[in-house]
């Protein structure tokens, strides 16, 4: 059975077509988490629970999207059927292969401070580690710079993420004070 395709704003909570595909088959395309924290509408404080762009809450009733999203991830497509719960409607996933992340985007590059030895090159301490916001299909390489590019550099320009993994440590160059 294939999925209707349809917009998160035409079966949100309200949404012109929200009753009419409850409880269907239903696909959403090129969407944007706009929160990890939804209004709870009246239940508990909802948790693994997000919303999109155009107000559509996604569940965790019968399968958890991992990684969980961020505010501002792009989902290139979740699959799952419409279901009303706690006054909203909300796209319930079935499984892993209902949920199509987009690429791997840049996660966060910490510690915020690291210690290296003026003269010394390798690892930090603690170690500056480049994070993706799910794991890479193939070696993906971050070019890191400096802006004191006479007192530290970066080994190769940058690092490379290796396929299957979802971080690596940067290698420094702390040069002489």
């Amino acid at each position: 059975i294939d999925p209707e395709i349809v917009s998160p704003a035409d079966v949100a909570t309200a949404g012109a077509l929200s009753a009419a595909y409850t409880g269907v088959l239903i696909a959403v395309k090129d969407v944007v988490v706009d929160s990890i924290t939804p209004d709870p509408a009246g239940q508990s404080t909802p948790t693994n629970e997000f919303s999109l762009q155009g107000g559509l809450l996604i569940d965790d009733y019968f399968y958890k999207v991992a990684p969980f999203p961020k505010e501002g991830d792009t989902i290139a497509s979740i699959t799952g059927v419409l279901k009303y719960s706690w006054n909203n409607t909300k796209l319930i996933p079935r499984s892993v292969d209902d949920v199509i992340l987009g690429p791997p985007a840049l996660d966060n590059l910490s510690p915020d401070m690291v210690y290296i030895s003026a003269g010394t090159s390798g690892a930090s301490n603690p170690a500056l580690t480049v994070s993706m916001n799910q794991n890479v299909e193939t070696d993906t390489f971050i070019s890191i710079t400096s802006e004191e590019n006479s007192k530290l550099s970066i080994d190769g320009g940058g690092v490379t993420v290796p396929a299957g993994a979802q971080s690596a440590e940067v290698s420094l160059n702390a040069l002489e004070a």
